[in-house]
Formats: structure tokens, C-alpha cells, sequence
């Protein structure tokens, strides 16, 4: 297979015309923190195939990096979990080594670089303990049977169903995946993948940092708005403090969509 480039990301983000009023939050963002392209490929987006045309229309919001708009009908999933198997599937379309997915509830804060989330080739990732999701990273193991069935390695998955990422949609689907007793996340699944083939060390890189600043996540949720302090988030002082170059908080407050936008854009805001 061809030597894919470490030296770019490709960002992939997931949406719809119903949540447009987030996305086009974290276009801002993009627009405003995302100065030098020849760090970042594309933006490869995601939608329904009736919504395609309508996005290729917005994709052209004035982002410094090229956007590529993909129909879901390209991938041949199953409904449930459609959102979580998509940002696997999405890996087809991607020509770069690493590319990372950017929910709806995600911003740019700070001035994008890539050596903030890749070093050495490597991906820096956010350490989490398997105790604080061992529920879903026992499904994800259940699912895939590498734990319950040993034999079943990702090879024999490979030699039974196919081969590219529909190999966990087959495996999900035969082995019972999709049962309701088992949760799992696309993350869950790709780490224990990941790890089961001895790759993860080869892939990633924890540098007692991640990506997202989890000290001003907290700063969402300690109030409600109108009472935010949006500068905690993107002010020089705040960056300085921790410099990850995303917040996650939207999803997290329940807060409508237009009260957010009310604080977070005038941080957002690009000079003429």
C-alpha cells in the first residue's frame, strides 16, 4: 500500500442541516484558528446524501483548506450506531496518515499547530484510565469477540468478511455488536482494536497532554448562561495556561445553540 503523509492531518467532521447552527460554530473557529494550511490536507465532511448539495454550498466558507463533501451513501453500514461507524468508514476517503474527527460541540481555540497533536509521527492522544470507561471498552471487546473468542482475530475477521473497516461492520453485526446490553463508542472500538494488533504504541504518543483543554471544559459547566466567561476559554492568558487547541462544552449544558453563539463569537471573529 502507498506511504500515506505524516506531515499533514486530515480534519473530518459529521453532520446535518438540522445541526447547523453548531456546525457553522466550528466553521468559525476553523476560519479564524486555522492559519496555516500546509499543516492540515482538507476538511472532509460528512452528511446526508439529499443534504450534499446544500453543504457543498457552505463548504466554501472561506476556510484556508480545501472542503470535500461525501454523501452517506457511500457507506454501506447498518442504521444504528451510524454516527460513531462513520468516523471508521470515513478512513477510505482520507489520504493522509492521521486525520481527527470534529464533533458539532467542538471548537478551535487557539491558533492551530500540528506538532500540538502529532510528534515524531506519532498522535498525542488524551490519557484516559480503562477504569473510567471499562464498560465500554469490555463492549467494544464483546462486540469485536477478541476477548470471548481469541481465535477471532482482526486476520480471521479479515479472511471471513472482507477487508477495509466493513470488516467491523460484518463482525458487529454477526457477533452481536449491535444488541442493546452492548455500549460501545467509535473510540472504545478503535483502541481495542488497535491495541489487540500491537499498534497503538506505533500510532500514538502521550505527552502528559491532550487535545482538548479539559480545565476549560470546566468552565462551562460551572454556570449557566448568560453568566459564562467566555474568555477563560480563548483569551492569551487562558492559552498560555493550557495550550490544547480544542474545548468540547456545547453538548455538555444543554444551553441553546444561539446563547452560545452569543459568547463564543465575538472570540471567533475574523479582521477584515
Amino acid at each position: 500500500s502507498k506511504t500515506l503523509p505524516r506531515d499533514k492531518l486530515t480534519f473530518v467532521a459529521l453532520t446535518t442541516l438540522e445541526d447547523t447552527g453548531r456546525f457553522m460554530l466550528l466553521m468559525a473557529s476553523l476560519r479564524k484558528f486555522l492559519v496555516d494550511a500546509a499543516e492540515v490536507k482538507k476538511l472532509l465532511l460528512v452528511v446526508p446524501d439529499n443534504q450534499a448539495f446544500a453543504f457543498r454550498s457552505i463548504a466554501s466558507y472561506s476556510l484556508k483548506v480545501p472542503v470535500e463533501v461525501v454523501g452517506e451513501i457511500s457507506f454501506p453500514i447498518l442504521p444504528r450506531y451510524v454516527t460513531m461507524l462513520l468516523k471508521l468508514l470515513v478512513a477510505r476517503y482520507v489520504d493522509t496518515e492521521f486525520y481527527l474527527t470534529l464533533d458539532a460541540d467542538t471548537l478551535l481555540r487557539t491558533t492551530f499547530q500540528l506538532d500540538k497533536v502529532m510528534s515524531n509521527g506519532r498522535a498525542t492522544y488524551n490519557q484516559q484510565s480503562y477504569s473510567q470507561g471499562s464498560n465500554w471498552f469490555d463492549s467494544s471487546a464483546s462486540a469485536l469477540q477478541l476477548i470471548n473468542s481469541p481465535c477471532m482475530t482482526i486476520e480471521r475477521l479479515v479472511s471471513l468478511y472482507g477487508s477495509e473497516f466493513e470488516v467491523l461492520m460484518h463482525a458487529l453485526n454477526v457477533h452481536g455488536g449491535f444488541n442493546s446490553d452492548n455500549f460501545w463508542t467509535e473510540y472504545t472500538l478503535y483502541a481495542i482494536v488497535a491495541c489487540h494488533e500491537k499498534l497503538f504504541s506505533s500510532f500514538h504518543k502521550n505527552l502528559g497532554n491532550g487535545i482538548y483543554a479539559e480545565d476549560v471544559s470546566a468552565v462551562w459547566l460551572k454556570v449557566q448562561a448568560p453568566y459564562w466567561n467566555a474568555s477563560l476559554a480563548f483569551d492569551e492568558e487562558a492559552v498560555k495556561a493550557d495550550a490544547a487547541p480544542f474545548t468540547v462544552f456545547q453538548s455538555r449544558t444543554g444551553t441553546p445553540v444561539n446563547e452560545i453563539a452569543a459568547h463564543v463569537q465575538p472570540y471567533l471573529r475574523v479582521s477584515p
